[in-house]
Formats: C-alpha cells, structure tokens, sequence
C-alpha cells in the first residue's frame, strides 16, 4: 500500500482506481457509486467530522487519564495534517484548475457547506487547543 500526501479516496472505475487528480475518471466513478449525488456532501464531509469526532475522544481520554499530552498530541497533529491538506487542495485546485480534494470539492458543490464543515472542525480543535495547551 503507498501513502498519497494529501490523503484521499480513489475510487473504482471499471478494472483500475481513479484518483481525484484525475478529475474526469474520479467522476465517472463517483457516478456509477452514486449518480443522483444524493451524498456527495456525506462523502466529502466524512471524513473531517469523523477525525473531529476522533480527536475529541481521545483528548477526552486523555485529559480523563490524567495524560494531557495525548490530548495535546492528538489535537497538534490533527491540525497540522488537516492544514497541510486544505492548503495542497487549494494550491492544486488552482493550478489543475478542478476540485482534487475534500476542501475544494465541498467548496465547487456548496459553499455555505464548505464553510460549515470547516467550522465543525476548527471549532472543537480550536477550544481542545486553548484548554489543553
């Protein structure tokens, strides 16, 4: 298995894995999953609310523990990668001039939801990290 940086889905378009950098083929494989786009907003939201969800319990266990610097180490860490990601979305998205991430993905679907996730996100890392550093 090789690690992609930023971290993404493919998705299975007939005999081979259609990555988001190849925007016509990753769409067609969307398409044949769901073609509707019933739950393009689940799909690209998942999994920035599910890490938020994650890094919340493990600050909570952390902090219960009595070992706030797993708390520290989960919120840091997961701030760090998601703002390496945003940040490698929205440069690609600029230069291949397509969506190739959750961010601008979300972003080119709704905007009032793009920013609602990333307020879902940032929210809850924002309070861990002042309550915990």
């Amino acid at each position: 298995m090789v690690a992609n940086l930023p971290q993404y889905v493919a998705l299975r378009n007939g005999d081979r894995w259609a990555k988001p950098t190849d925007f016509k083929d990753y769409l067609t494989a969307y398409h044949q999953q769901d073609a509707d786009l019933s739950h393009v907003v689940a799909f690209l939201a998942a999994g920035e609310l599910f890490q938020t969800v994650g890094v919340v319990a493990i600050a909570g266990v952390g902090v219960l523990s009595g070992v706030d610097i797993v708390g520290q180490s989960a919120v840091l860490v997961s701030l760090i990668l998601t703002s390496y990601h945003l940040f490698s979305d929205l440069g690609l998205n600029f230069h291949m001039g397509h969506p190739t991430g959750d961010f601008s993905a979300l972003w080119s679907h709704s905007p009032i939801t793009a920013v609602a996730v990333f307020l879902l996100f940032a929210v809850p890392h924002g309070i861990l990290y002042a309550a915990l550093i």
